[in-house]
């Protein structure tokens, strides 16, 4: 079983579902909007969607939003989220490689750290399905770790707390494969349950090459949604491309 197939449960979504708070979100909704340059209506692929933050804050801004994940419990998430926030959004299940759709959004994005679960094939065959959705010049927005980014910052574990539950992380760098293997112990009332990712890190001129046999062009990397310059030892890499 991959990964990812049994990460996204359990204590890790009470985690997940404290992380962020409105004010972030909606910082985030802007920075895409602007990044993405978005056009009144524009129709926006959100996928992986998750729990919805952004596809909801692009919906209520009157974007047409569709959203995809592959865990069902995400999605009852982003179900809830978005009745709550009375916007209509289109939400399916389905694997993120394997999109239907052709010539047809505007804009996709691709958030919080999730590109990469694959193997390079797979990797590379999720850009493709993307770039295929996309209309021409349709732009994609990949927000991740890179080589670049993460190295100079990389640490062997560390801790945090949300909302009353506390989190250790401990990454080990596979320089066979090039993947961040993480260990990830959630600890809650007591109770210490573990889950393990594995995310393949590129290296920028890796990752504009991915994205180039993909279909896309006119790469650029920037250092934060604000769209300033990246340099190494970015907090993340927010990587823009359109497609051909």
């Amino acid at each position: 079983m991959d990964w990812y197939e049994e990460f996204f449960e359990g204590d890790w979504l009470y985690v997940h579902r404290h992380m962020w708070d409105a004010a972030q979100t909606d910082r985030q909704v802007q920075g895409i909007r602007r990044l993405l340059a978005l056009q009144p209506r524009s129709r926006i692929l959100d996928v992986p969607c998750g729990e919805g933050r952004h596809s909801i804050g692009l919906g209520a801004a009157g974007f047409h939003v569709t959203g995809i994940d592959r865990s069902e419990a995400l999605l009852a998430d982003a179900r809830r989220n978005a009745e709550a926030a009375h916007v209509d959004l289109d939400l399916r299940q389905g694997d993120m490689r394997d999109i239907a759709e052709e010539d047809i959004f505007d804009a996709a994005l691709n958030m919080w750290g999730s590109f990469g679960y694959f193997d390079d094939r797979g990797n590379e065959d999720f850009a493709t399905a993307v770039c295929r959705a996309l209309k021409r010049r349709g732009k994609l927005l990949i927000d991740t770790h890179t080589v670049e980014s993460l190295m100079p910052q990389f640490a062997e574990r560390g801790w945090h707390e949300v909302a009353g539950v506390k989190v250790l992380e401990e990454r080990r760098y596979d320089d066979r494969n090039g993947r961040i293997e993480s260990t990830w112990t959630i600890i809650r009332d007591g109770h210490e349950s573990m889950r393990h990712a594995s995310i393949r890190l590129y290296s920028l001129p890796e990752l504009r090459r991915l994205l180039e046999r993909a279909g896309f062009d006119d790469v650029r990397a920037c250092g934060s949604l604000d769209g300033e310059a990246f340099a190494p030892g970015a907090r993340r890499a927010y990587i823009v491309a359109e497609k051909r």
